[in-house]
């Protein structure tokens, strides 16, 4: 390949950049939270969060639920709380297998997810590829 095609090429890349950016920050909440698949949230630009991106850019930020707000601290415990004082989740513990989140608390049994993200939207997934029935956003 000569270093013209190869300029080229670059080039031809970067333009795309700023398009493919700029789609992943005019993406709704309601668009995020209307996908059901791993498939579909995908289609709205979603990538799977891999471990380093997760301690990086989700680990000790607050994320915010619309009803209720949950943290993921550095020390491997988690806690959530209703925004109406109702109820807390408090005393939980997780730890990163792979890519995937895995995470149990008192009278909740372990569960791992995988974690997708576009924005500062995340959503999680099982094993079928179904998403839950939740969105957070990183605050």
């Amino acid at each position: 390949m000569s270093h013209m095609t190869t300029a080229f090429s670059v080039l031809a890349l970067a333009t795309l950049l700023p398009t493919f950016a700029s789609a992943q920050q005019t993406v709704t909440l309601d668009q995020v939270t209307g996908a059901q698949t791993v498939a579909e949230f995908a289609a709205l630009g979603a990538h799977q969060v891999i471990s380093a991106e997760f301690n990086q850019n989700v680990v000790g930020r607050t994320m915010d639920e619309g009803g209720w707000t949950w943290i993921i601290n550095a020390d491997g415990t988690h806690s959530s709380q209703a925004d109406d004082g109702s109820w807390t989740d408090s005393g939980g513990t997780w730890e990163l297998v792979g890519n995937q989140y895995c995470r149990e608390s008192p009278g909740n049994p372990r569960s791992c997810s995988d974690v997708y993200m576009i924005a500062n939207y995340i959503r999680m997934a099982g094993p079928d590829g179904a998403l839950a029935g939740w969105t957070v956003q990183l605050q």
